[in-house]
């Protein structure tokens, strides 16, 4: 008896020390893909290029599309949606007919942090693709087994997924070239709904959807008040909006950053339904929103706004000096620090209304209490040089950066910090 179990306890501690050695060899202690930098205006300004090309508005139902992407472009929307939902990191390139995807994907247990490290490379036949390397970890797996491993893939998407198995259909043809990809497909606008209900789910959590649905309607009431002006302060949706995020209750913070998301959706005219669904009482009325009686300032504050409580005051500050930076090139308006100036309140106000719950409530009753809000918001903006063409601003400041440029940068500060909503510690 005791050499059977001398046996048994043999054979488990080998089946154990092989398993211990398979995990050992696809797991790695460190990713293969370094971290990436932080997002910046650059990329976002990809990303726009990007949509405007894939724009599917204008499409003839049934039509042919061709669309060509290059691997910067799908690496940067892998990398985006990775980010999204902190799944790692990836790589890809395209060169010769094959693509090669690459990814690090971390697993954090109780004790350390693992790396799932992966790298495929996808050949072009007829077609379809054709697995031509695939190495997980310290394990290199042969073409044969990647294939069938990637039919397998393929066939349970399709069969649990509605969405792919649509998208799939849709594709008519592929060409993977010298750094881009180049896809066929009939356009069907019911996909496009569809898509765009599972990208709701994905990006939107049930309990944000109902909060944003919630802010929307509210402003759907309040813009369509016959006795608001169609062209008003931007107060006058503002104040009423941060008074119903404090009468939601639940946490001021979250109700700050749906009343900012909603009202810069409304002041860029995006159309909300294709965030949030068609609903007929989320539809407002159009109405020129301004600050100090200009509606660009009223935008560029509502924006760095709401990029402030989206994202972090760096980039903030960053997607608004590119804005600049392009107005001061042939054919914009000029550079103008008076527009640096308003993009730096409307990211500061976004900092305070969601820094804390007592400085989301601060900022909440502060706007419900004055009525002359405005005063509130914006720093002095006299003697501020704008409207500067390129060769203009070389000349009187040189570059981002220079002791000119950082003087009237330090000016602006000091002028934020003398407004009282502004003034507390940072």
């Amino acid at each position: 008896m005791k050499f059977v179990l001398a046996v048994f306890g043999v054979l488990i501690t080998a089946v154990l020390l092989l398993a211990g050695f398979g995990i050992a060899a696809v797991f790695d202690s460190a990713p293969a893909i370094a971290e990436r930098p932080p997002l910046t205006a650059a990329d976002l300004e990809a990303v726009r290029g990007l949509l405007r090309q894939v724009d599917p508005r204008n499409k003839v139902a049934g039509s042919l599309t061709e669309l060509t992407l290059r691997e910067a472009d799908i690496e940067q929307s892998l990398n985006y949606g990775l980010d999204r939902f902190r799944l790692g990191s990836a790589r890809f390139d395209i060169a010769n007919g094959a693509t090669a995807f690459q990814f690090s994907v971390p697993l954090a247990l109780a004790w350390f942090t693992p790396y799932l490290n992966a790298d495929v490379t996808l050949m072009q036949q007829g077609g379809g693709l054709r697995v031509q390397h695939m190495r997980v970890g310290s394990i290199d797996l042969p073409p044969s087994v990647g294939d069938r491993i990637l039919s397998a893939v393929h066939a349970d998407l399709q069969q649990r997924l509605p969405d792919y198995a649509a998208v799939i259909a849709a594709v008519d043809h592929f060409d993977i070239g010298n750094d881009e990809l180049t896809l066929g497909y009939r356009w069907q606008p019911q996909l496009f709904d569809q898509l765009s209900a599972r990208g709701r789910e994905l990006l939107l959590s049930p309990d944000l959807q109902e909060r944003l649905q919630a802010h929307a309607r509210r402003l759907a009431q309040l813009s369509r008040n016959p006795l608001l002006p169609a062209r008003t302060s931007l107060t006058s949706l503002l104040a009423p909006m941060l008074q119903f995020a404090s009468e939601r209750g639940g946490d001021a913070r979250e109700e700050n950053r749906a009343a900012l998301q909603v009202l810069a959706l409304y002041i860029m005219n995006v159309d909300q339904r294709l965030l949030l669904g068609d609903d007929p009482d989320g539809r407002p009325q159009r109405h020129q929103l301004q600050l100090a009686g200009r509606r660009d300032y009223a935008q560029h504050f509502l924006l760095s706004a709401a990029l402030a409580v989206s994202t972090d005051a760096a980039l903030t500050q960053q997607m608004g000096l590119l804005k600049e930076l392009q107005d001061a090139e042939a054919g914009g308006s000029g550079f103008s620090f008076t527009d640096l100036a308003v993009d730096r309140a409307g990211a500061r106000f976004g900092e305070l209304a969601v820094a804390s719950a007592s400085e989301a409530q601060r900022v909440q009753q502060a706007l419900a209490a004055d009525t002359a809000a405005e005063a509130l918001l914006l720093p002095d903006l006299r003697n501020l040089p704008e409207f500067m063409p390129a060769a203009e601003f070389e000349q009187r400041f040189t570059a981002v950066g220079s002791p000119a440029w950082n003087a009237v940068a330090d000016d602006i500060e000091q002028r934020l910090k003398a407004l009282p909503l502004f003034s507390v510690p940072e």
